[in-house]
């Protein structure tokens, strides 16, 4: 293999040559930074000791322990499933000539903070601009915007018999007793002197 390389690489146009050397080097620079990326991810993550919410420090923390709502739990706006957390997608089947592809129309996710509860206290979790992973996800098909995930009609068995599913929703939810495992900063606000007292 080395040889018929090496014969290729004798024989090719100069400009080839160096284009294809270009973008072999361009995909091996991206390839290379991804992975230093993941590993720099990967050590954060290694070299950051489990804190327990009593005790933990100000700052750059780990902390384990089980979602709580901070009030009345949420419904989830495409299930209504109660939960502390929510991400939804709402997709439309459309067709262009032969094609046909999902088209995001709706997509939203929950504002509000959530608790944190590890047994020795609690702490309020801010998800904006957080990567969540939920452990519950369902995507279902159904031919209304908005159905509701096992509605009457809306089973595959539909889809096999003919029926037109139009709409895709996809839900992701962090319900109330969920694990939660959190890697980010930490701060007790300050009170004022009337609180202390």
């Amino acid at each position: 293999m080395l040889e018929s390389l090496t014969h290729k690489a004798a024989v090719a146009d100069p400009v080839e040559f160096w284009i294809a050397i270009c973008v072999a080097a361009g995909i091996a620079a991206f390839a290379l930074y991804r992975a230093l990326r993941a590993f720099s991810g990967l050590r954060l993550i290694a070299d950051t000791p489990t804190a327990r919410i009593r005790s933990a420090p100000q700052g750059h923390v780990e902390l384990q322990g089980l979602a709580q709502p901070r009030g009345e739990p949420l419904p989830a706006p495409l299930s209504t499933r109660p939960c502390v957390w929510y991400r939804y997608r709402i997709a439309e089947r459309r067709s262009s000539g032969r094609n046909e592809s999902w088209v995001t129309v709706e997509q939203g996710e929950a504002e509000g903070p959530f608790l944190l509860d590890d047994g020795t206290g609690h702490c309020l979790v801010e998800p904006k601009g957080a990567r969540l992973h939920c452990a519950h996800r369902e995507t279902w098909y159904s031919g209304r915007r908005g159905g509701r995930p096992n509605e009457s009609g809306d089973g595959w068995s539909g889809l096999l018999l003919g029926g037109r599913k139009r709409w895709r929703m996809s839900e992701e939810r962090i319900q109330a007793g969920d694990f939660l495992y959190v890697l980010g900063h930490l701060e007790t606000p300050r009170r004022d002197s009337r609180e202390r007292e």
